[in-house]
């Protein structure tokens, strides 16, 4: 029965992050705090010199057999270790007490980092000695909002919340946070700081600098190649049909571009493919609008596209060779080629704006001739009328 009430509660969790943050229910919100006190540790030891060693601090990644877990420097190094380098670990006896009241010997030295007060630990608790982590993902607030309610995730002595009533009253550029109404108290430095959706970072102390910001505490694990697994996990892409609709009222497709388009469109202009970028590759000399576009988890989606074309390149016919387009002006192009026609080289002018256009070309021996043309994205094609008769005009690129 129990296993069914976690799974209903982590189905309907994640239906309400979908919704926002506003729409989870009192209940709900009530369990993923509960489940955020899981991350938490109470670090206990000894150092050379017999002080104790008594603090808390935050399960940040698993690898391995091992926990890594962020605390305060000042948890584990004593003054003199905190303020010069290089540094001996002044440790005789260090542990770290999870949640289950199970506790775990440091596997490694405690590494401390030397711009700000942090420390990391890393506890040897294999997988086959405790079950199934139970310790969240995605907890990390990186950009913390003057106002939100915060307490503390740990006490000395057992892991629970304390020091309610607080809120955030300051954010500096540096992501440096400032608490209104949250004083701490001996052993519970390197407490989570959390709100009703995650940590903001973790507790330092009583006055200036009063915690260490999750995006520093982010930064400096990636930064010395240590595990970092608190931010949120992406959405796995969904199956999705997607119908391109040309708005320029012709029947040209441009092709798409995604991370499992397998097929060319069909008849109706859709494609199988999944969510998430696309784009939209068009041919030569043409421009298709939008260029990208984000496909939502929606089963049936529309995107209509609008395509403008340059007629400035060169195009082929089968018959007559080549023809070469090169822009003048505004909405003017000079226009030769053809040599292979039964008139031979083709010389002139193109006028207007696409699709339909004024085309004038003339003969070395003076023949004219005109009438509209139709630019499309790849192909240019119509019917000019001289004194010699029709000459058809169709080529490709």
């Amino acid at each position: 029965m129990e296993f069914y009430k976690i799974l209903w509660l982590s189905v309907a969790l994640i239906l309400c992050s979908r919704a926002g943050a506003q729409s989870i229910p009192d209940h709900l919100a009530r369990y993923i705090a509960d489940q955020m006190l899981n991350n938490v540790v109470i670090v206990e030891g000894t150092r050379l010199d017999e002080t104790p060693i008594l603090g808390l601090g935050m399960i940040m990644a698993r690898q391995g057999d091992l926990l890594w877990v962020a605390t305060a420097g000042h948890v584990i190094f004593d003054q003199d270790h905190l303020l010069t380098l290089p540094y001996v670990p002044s440790v005789k006896v260090l542990t770290g007490k999870l949640r289950d009241g199970s506790r775990w010997a440091a596997a490694l030295p405690p590494e401390r980092t030397t711009d700000v007060d942090l420390a990391f630990l890393a506890l040897k608790v294999p997988f086959g000695e405790t079950g199934p982590d139970s310790w969240r993902e995605g907890v990390e607030i990186l950009e913390p909002k003057v106002g939100t309610k915060v307490r503390l995730a740990g006490l000395p002595d057992k892991i629970a919340y304390g020091g309610e009533g607080a809120s955030i009253s300051a954010v500096d550029t540096h992501g440096n946070i400032e608490f209104a109404g949250l004083m701490g108290v001996a052993g519970r430095s390197g407490a989570p700081v959390a709100t009703k959706d995650g940590f903001v970072g973790i507790y330092v102390q009583s006055a200036g600098n009063r915690v260490v910001p999750m995006s520093v505490i982010k930064a400096v694990a990636l930064g010395s190649n240590r595990p970092y697994g608190l931010s949120p996990t992406r959405a796995a892409p969904s199956a999705v049909r997607v119908c391109l609709v040309n708005s320029s009222g012709d029947a040209y497709m441009p092709q798409l571009i995604g991370p499992e388009v397998r097929a060319k469109p069909d008849k109706d202009g859709c494609v199988a493919t999944l969510s998430g970028a696309h784009f939209l590759a068009a041919a030569p000399g043409t421009d298709c609008e939008p260029h990208e576009f984000s496909l939502s988890d929606a089963p049936v989606q529309t995107i209509r596209f609008k395509c403008s074309v340059d007629p400035e390149g060169v195009w082929v016919s089968a018959q007559s060779g080549y023809l070469s387009v090169k822009k003048l002006g505004e909405n003017l192009w000079s226009v030769e080629g053809l040599s292979q026609s039964q008139y031979g080289q083709l010389n002139g002018l193109l006028r207007g704006a696409p699709p339909t256009m004024q085309l004038e070309l003339r003969t070395p021996v003076g023949l004219a001739f005109f009438g509209s043309i139709v630019l499309q994205p790849q192909k240019l094609k119509g019917n000019l009328a001289g004194s010699a008769g029709i000459l058809p005009i169709e080529v490709s690129r």
